[in-house]
């Protein structure tokens, strides 16, 4: 938050919600598993924390809105560290009179359930204003297929791999059951991300064929790769041609706007 706060002074908004963006982006994985956690062990997690309470399909109910709590409280923070307090606090009101109006209606009728259902409502709505809010005022654009799709089905695969490993222990609920379905949990999400994010490294700029000294092949080390100066200089020709200016005339207007106020090629 403090980060992102210094960023926002500048005019160019452009690293804010480069930093912005990551952030959500990694919210929505984390909580994204930590929902799935939840929703895939609930009667061995409610067992250790609360033995003998029957908090199974309580939890399974919170674990589906657990990626939008998440989200919502980050976006929430993100929003008021670059002066959106009042509409944050506009917000929070909304927020607190719908749970009044939903505690009135559901809660004489449904009880516990209700209740449950009330902070699934809530949350959802709170998460909707706030990423709406953040979307409009920065100009943050997540990819889904990175965010929302591929976590979903990690955590589904990691899922069946610990209800597999609980099932094999026959152990019934409790901390051995729950910390050994965390263990392989865990582990399988970080497992599968891990490879996406390599097999995933080849189709950006960081791909090792992309930034290896010389070109594939088996004559590659022969043929030169262009260097920096190279591509400044095709750069520079480019721009010459297209206005159709001499090298002489080009480098009285380079000395002109070098000696401006602010950024040279801007200038230029």
């Amino acid at each position: 938050i403090p980060e992102i706060s210094r960023l926002n002074v500048y005019t160019d908004k452009t690293a804010r919600d480069r930093q912005i963006a990551r952030i959500i982006s990694l919210a929505f994985i984390f909580s994204t598993a930590m929902g799935g956690l939840f929703f895939f062990l609930p009667a061995e997690i409610g067992e250790t924390f609360y033995p003998g309470e029957q908090t199974a399909q309580a939890i399974r109910i919170l674990a589906l809105v657990n990626p939008l709590m998440y989200v919502e409280t980050i976006s929430d923070g993100i929003l008021k560290a670059i002066g959106e307090q009042m509409r944050t606090l506009r917000f929070s009101l909304y927020n607190s009179a719908l749970r009044i109006t939903v505690i009135l209606l559901l809660i004489p009728h449904f009880g516990v359930n209700g209740y449950l259902w009330l902070l699934v409502a809530s949350n959802t709505y709170a998460f909707l204003l706030s990423y709406h809010r953040l979307r409009k005022v920065t100009q943050l654009r997540l990819d889904a297929r990175k965010c929302i799709v591929l976590p979903l089905v990690f955590t589904a695969l990691s899922g069946g791999a610990a209800r597999l490993a609980v099932g094999a222990l026959n152990a019934g609920a409790g901390v051995l059951t729950a910390s050994v379905g965390t263990v392989v949990f865990c582990g399988c999400f970080a497992l599968f991300y891990l490879l996406f994010l390599k097999g995933d490294r080849c189709l950006s700029d960081k791909c090792a064929v992309s930034r290896r000294a010389t070109v594939p092949g088996q004559h590659g080390a022969g043929r030169k790769t262009v260097k920096e100066y190279g591509m400044q200089l095709r750069e520079k020709q480019t721009a010459r041609r297209y206005y159709g200016v001499q090298e002489k005339q080009f480098k009285k207007y380079y000395v002109k706007a070098d000696k401006k106020s602010g950024i040279a090629g801007e200038n230029l």
